[in-house]
């Protein structure tokens, strides 16, 4: 998925009769509520698990930004799109944590 490209957000005004996500007075059309289900709950990652015996965690997730929570310490970090090299086949990687404060 890279974009999404709607003209019009609501019906008032709108060049295609109807085209909205929103009506005219605001309130959401079914497209509204498919596209806001895609994007906060089917294209987003929330999992939780106990590390392994080196402190590892591996999960599945979508591209983007995540925050990292474990104790009382949390860390952001980014899965990007990247080539994968012989030095990290899996396209794994490492997050340090600190402590909150």
């Amino acid at each position: 998925m890279r974009g999404i490209t709607w003209w019009d957000l609501c019906d008032e005004g709108s060049w295609l009769p109807g085209g909205g996500l929103l009506r005219k007075d605001m309130t959401p059309k079914p497209a509204y509520d498919a596209l806001r289900r895609l994007i906060r709950e089917t294209w987003h990652t929330r999992t939780e698990g106990k590390t392994d015996a080196e402190g590892r965690l591996t999960f599945r997730g979508f591209f983007g930004r995540y925050m990292l929570v474990a104790g009382g310490a949390k860390a952001e970090f980014r899965l990007a799109k990247v080539s994968r090299v012989a030095s990290n086949p899996a396209g794994s990687g490492r997050v340090k944590l600190g402590r909150s404060r």
